[in-house]
């Protein structure tokens, strides 16, 4: 059984439009079509020619080996995993189709390749050990685990996926550090002890972040019991003059719903603006809820935002708010292509 991992684009940006399309695809530069013939040492020649001239010999090795193992090395029958982190999601199919330049699938992903899709298998079903090969930095790889219980699992609704083991290693695989994406195991590390984390402690904790990135907390009903549908007031104001921005925090295992967002807006004055914080988004119907009321309503935030927002304003927390997610700054040592 040959399975490989294909990202959805940054942060599963395109995931929808592999459901929709029932397809994979990958960006490659904007060199257009071109034959995917010959020989590998043929075929990595050509790709030279159309990368930029200050491409190192490790990066245009890099490149040349993600399309074609895409193009060459994949084939019909072959099953891929996509997991998607924003949606505490992972698809799983079964590629149907050959390779094909397909300037339809959108703007910047043109190489595809046609797959059934099997039923979603939920992130937290999967074992750590399979899931810290969705940190690899490769948009393509195929993984040193075995993913047939997760494959089962989403052929068969009734299978639980948990268990794995690490068969032998051949063709193109996930490495090992520091040839992974080191900030997207850190985030899904935060988001685990997000997850894990009391709603209450949630709560101050979102409030605490937004203080550090400069506004100023009116209100936050953490501990006080009822809220009546407002858990935080935030001010870009220090006096609480002006517009404020009444928070609704989520800490649910599913997404907020529309009803969620409506009763959000049924709590607003006029000099308010809305802004759900959720771990786990919103859901298709709440997005378009959004959309129709962007003039009452900030764009949701997700678990994706929170960390972000966090990490770029750690060091502004106070003592007891970093002891509720411990994190600390490290460096790793990193080649560049000067020195090459």
């Amino acid at each position: 059984m040959t399975t490989w991992l294909v990202k959805a684009g940054e942060q599963g940006i395109i995931a929808d439009k592999f459901l929709a399309k029932k397809k994979i695809a990958v960006a490659w530069f904007d060199v257009g079509d071109f034959p995917i013939t010959g020989d590998w040492y043929a075929f990595r020649a050509e790709v030279k020619k159309r990368l930029p001239a200050d491409y190192s010999e490790n990066k245009v090795g890099s490149a040349a080996g993600q399309l074609w193992a895409f193009a060459r090395e994949m084939h019909p029958g072959d099953y891929v995993i996509s997991p998607i982190a924003n949606l505490r999601q992972v698809f799983v199919g079964r590629i149907t189709g050959e390779y094909k330049f397909d300037p339809s699938f959108d703007d910047h992903h043109q190489r595809t390749r046609s797959v059934e899709w099997f039923r979603p298998v939920p992130w937290d079903s999967i074992s750590d050990d399979l899931r810290k090969t969705f940190t690899a930095w490769q948009t393509i790889a195929k993984p040193a685990r075995d993913f047939s219980q997760v494959i089962a699992s989403a052929q068969n609704p009734n299978n639980v996926a948990t268990a794995s083991h690490a068969p032998p290693t051949s063709g193109l695989e996930v490495p090992s550090t520091p040839t992974e994406n080191l900030a997207e195991s850190a985030a899904e590390s935060i988001r685990e002890m997000l997850k894990k984390m009391h709603f209450g402690n949630f709560q101050k904790m979102v409030g605490a972040i937004f203080q550090a990135a400069g506004f100023t907390e009116l209100y936050n009903s953490a501990g006080k019991g009822a809220d009546g549908g407002i858990d935080i007031i935030l001010s870009k104001d220090p006096l609480g003059a002006g517009e404020r921005i009444v928070v609704q925090v989520k800490h649910t295992s599913e997404p907020v719903t529309q009803p969620d967002l409506q009763k959000l807006v049924g709590t607003l004055k006029p000099n308010e603006h809305g802004l759900m914080v959720s771990l786990n988004g919103v859901n298709s119907n709440s997005d378009k809820y959004w959309r129709d009321n962007r003039d009452r309503l900030l764009r949701p935030m997700e678990a994706s935002d929170v960390i972000q927002m966090l990490q770029d304003n750690y060091e502004k927390l106070r003592d007891e708010h970093k002891a509720l997610i411990p994190l600390k700054r490290i460096y790793v040592p990193f080649k560049s292509d000067v020195e090459e």
